[in-house]
């Protein structure tokens, strides 16, 4: 469960507040027109619940407080289109985190709403689950995984960045082996977000 759960999310580093802001909006990959302004009220409550659901997790205690008070947070935010905060609230029923529900369905919905809206950790969390193929809820397809992952890695995420470098190196995910392909996306790691 902890592999699945660090892979994902966003980490904001900045000293000016506007950087900030940008930042976040840059880690969300959606324009002002698309989600709205972000502003410093939703920034600081997800920021927030953020860092009570890393408490949690590196508590490795499922029952931590920690995720309830980040479930708290982020439902309202998530309700108001907030995509990393309906990825972040998609994980916490996946795994029935928090007092959230025990419910992979509603999990998936809310991760893929946020992958839809461009999330990048949503993206690439989405690719994952067609790579693996998680039954009922979403079917093998290597051809969707690519495709997930490549709008993850665009985005700058470095678990997808990651994921398509080795794709081309060693030719899965449908490709060919393509030592080029793979370079050019190893080139990506530098820049990229674990977060």
């Amino acid at each position: 469960m902890a592999g699945l759960l660090l892979i994902c999310g966003l980490a904001v580093a900045a000293d000016d507040e506007t950087t900030v802001l940008e930042e976040y909006r840059r880690a969300s990959v959606l324009s002002e027109e698309e989600a709205g302004p972000v502003t410093e009220e939703v920034r600081q409550a997800h920021l927030a619940a953020l860092a009570a659901y890393d408490e949690a997790v590196a508590s490795r205690d499922p029952k931590h407080p920690g995720y309830a008070a980040a479930r708290e947070a982020w439902a309202p935010l998530a309700a108001g289109g907030d995509p990393a905060s309906t990825y972040h609230l998609g994980l916490l029923h996946m795994f029935g985190l928090g007092g959230a529900s025990f419910d992979q369905l509603k999990a998936v919905r809310l991760i893929e709403a946020a992958a839809e809206r461009r999330y990048p950790p949503a993206q690439t969390f989405m690719g994952l689950l067609a790579e693996r193929g998680e039954g009922m809820m979403v079917a093998a397809d290597e051809s969707l995984a690519l495709a997930w992952y490549t709008h993850g890695a665009q985005g700058g995420h470095c678990a997808a960045v990651r994921r398509l470098v080795r794709a081309y190196q060693e030719g899965e995910l449908g490709v060919a082996p393509d030592a080029g392909a793979a370079d050019d996306w190893r080139a990506r790691l530098d820049g990229c977000r674990k977060r």
